[in-house]
């Protein structure tokens, strides 16, 4: 492929006999005073003549529906690729206008992204594909005849907890062995799991050999197992024939195999492609945190805490102010100073700070958690006054994050 556009003796309007190399993949800049053929050269010669050779491949029919594109007056132009031309708009201060929206190929983009863009998993990189009973099956007969294989369901994929209902209720339906965590266990024999770990757990369906004769059996267990597995199956390779020297399959090799939108080894789906999930001016395709204006707003650190010279029980943290225990013990209240002083009085009791000290004084990671929360870690949380007494376990998610969530708050002193 040429790396040039070779433009020879180009005519067109003002343009007298110019010649000019052109070089790909870069951005070139066509300067000139009012007048001396810049749209000339760059839109009624280059874009039209791509334009016009795009134009020609298409069908006749297609070609009908189109204007027709007359030839730039030019000797030659080699090197010419499909050309697309923007044209050149007043500048919109909407944050929603973008090149694209602007030069209105944003829908072309969408469409195309759509139709030929292959999703990945963001947890594992792997390809998220959605393929049919009848594909899946075709690929498994694909695999060479004397192939011993190992056919399974996925019945629970990287979940925490013991699990204990779903064994029983294949346990019913007279499956014999499950693989759990990679090791195959007879279902009479399970050992017990840890319900604070994650496990992946299969059923076992059928161990067969391919086979002009086993091909039937194979695929109604490849239906099977999808039934079970929710539409993941894992095809283990366990033997291949003496005579395969190919490198694409090996032993112990694990196939996996899904009929939805979903990463084969986690819990991460998506719903079918369509073009609007490419739009961020629909509640469907645009980002959840600035709802598609690429913009984001959060509270200031420095304006929750204003004088770290102040303890907590001063008032460091300046939407819940200075804190009355006296008044915290004897008085029922809802608004948000109340309630965040009595559960930052369960944190410095879970974890050991004081709220006499400053600010400036107490531990970093202290701080980080006031101010960002427990990461999703549950501590007791519980306050109570002459009246009412509230006890819980749950995260905390710190105030920061509470405020931004919740911009519509009004604080009130205690």
């Amino acid at each position: 492929m040429a790396n040039f556009i070779s433009i020879r003796n180009a005519k067109e309007h003002n343009l007298r006999n110019i010649c000019i190399d052109i070089p790909k993949n870069k951005l070139i800049v066509i300067t000139g005073v009012s007048g001396s053929g810049k749209s000339s050269l760059a839109f009624d010669t280059i874009y039209a003549e791509g334009q016009r050779r795009y134009v020609e491949n298409l069908s006749s029919y297609a070609r009908q529906f189109l204007d027709s594109c007359t030839k730039p007056d030019v000797e030659s132009i080699t090197g010419l690729s499909p050309a697309i031309a923007l044209t050149q708009r007043p500048l919109s201060k909407n944050s929603r206008s973008t090149v694209s929206t602007a030069t209105e190929i944003y829908d072309y983009l969408r469409l195309m992204y759509s139709k030929i863009g292959i999703p990945h998993s963001p947890s594992t990189g792997l390809p998220i594909i959605k393929q049919s009973t009848h594909q899946i099956i075709d690929q498994v007969l694909k695999l060479p005849l004397g192939t011993e294989i190992l056919i399974s369901g996925a019945l629970i994929r990287n979940k925490k907890g013991e699990h204990q209902k779903e064994i029983l209720e294949i346990k019913k339906q007279n499956y014999q062995y499950l693989k759990i965590n990679g090791t195959i266990h007879d279902i009479n024999n399970v050992p017990k799991l840890d319900r604070n770990k994650k496990h992946n757990i299969c059923v076992i369906i059928e161990k067969a050999i391919l086979s002009e004769s086993s091909l039937n059996s194979i695929a109604d267990s490849i239906t099977t197992a999808l039934k079970i597995g929710n539409g993941i199956i894992h095809v283990e390779i366990l033997n291949l024939p003496e005579s395969y020297n190919n490198q694409k399959y090996h032993q112990n090799q694990i196939l996996t195999f899904s009929e939805n939108f979903s990463c084969p080894e986690t819990d991460f789906n998506i719903e079918e492609i369509e073009p609007r999930l490419f739009s961020f001016n629909t509640s469907y395709g645009s980002c959840k945190s600035c709802e598609g204006t690429g913009k984001t707003y959060s509270i200031d650190k420095n304006l929750i805490i204003t004088n770290d010279n102040l303890s907590i029980l001063e008032g460091a943290i300046h939407p819940i102010g200075p804190i009355n225990l006296q008044v915290l013990h004897h008085k029922i209240n809802s608004n948000f100073s109340y309630h965040y002083a009595n559960i930052i009085l369960s944190l410095a009791k879970y974890y050991n700070f004081d709220i006499t000290q400053p600010w400036k004084e107490l531990n970093n990671n202290i701080q980080d958690i006031i101010l960002f929360g427990t990461n999703g870690v549950p501590i007791p949380i519980s306050y109570h006054n002459e009246e009412y007494k509230y006890s819980q376990n749950r995260q905390f998610d710190g105030i920061i994050n509470i405020l931004n969530n919740k911009k519509d708050i009004i604080t009130e002193r205690i």
